[in-house]
């Protein structure tokens, strides 16, 4: 046997393969059987009456009832009503929102998963939808909630426009 040659047992190599099949198999029934019922759970539990009560002018309660701490610190209430005032009485009512795109991720040093959801939100006054992104958390009660909201940059905006757009408290 030459000296830089490295002897790899052959069980190794079956061992390596085993597990890259059984990681790529858990990811694939993953998002094939688990994540399609954490997003109906979360659409059901959180968005529709989210947007149920938003559409019914109730935007206090929409506030109170499916926000997290951390998201009311940073929209107080007073600023999450003026905006949705300003975005009601430009674009009218909600009129429908669909589901555009979910995902997951886990926080293995903080460990805390989020739940990822776009939405296009549709209004009265406005022929195309607005696409909007939420990140959702389960607080202690095991409720989910609301942690962070936004919307894209469009393309007439520029960076310089998403600090006024990452301010605002969708």
């Amino acid at each position: 046997m030459n000296q830089n040659e490295i002897n790899i047992h052959p069980i190794f190599i079956v061992l390596i393969i085993v597990s890259l099949f059984g990681f790529v198999g858990y990811g694939l029934y993953r998002s094939k059987f688990i994540a399609p019922k954490t997003a109906e759970r979360i659409e059901k539990k959180l968005f529709t009456p989210y947007f149920n009560l938003l559409s019914a002018g109730k935007i206090d309660e929409a506030w109170q009832q499916y926000t997290s701490p951390e998201y009311k610190k940073k929209y107080p209430l007073e600023q999450y009503r003026n905006h949705w005032q300003k975005v009601f009485s430009e674009k009218g009512k909600i009129t429908k929102y669909e589901t555009y795109n979910s995902n997951s991720s886990y926080d293995f040093v903080n460990d805390k998963k989020t739940e990822w959801f776009q939405y296009r939100i549709f209004f009265e006054k406005q022929k195309a939808g607005e696409l909007l992104f939420y990140q959702t958390l389960i607080n202690e009660q095991n409720v989910d909630l609301i942690d962070y909201a936004g919307r894209r940059l469009q393309g007439n905006q520029t960076i310089s426009d998403r600090d006024r757009i990452l301010a605002e408290p969708w």
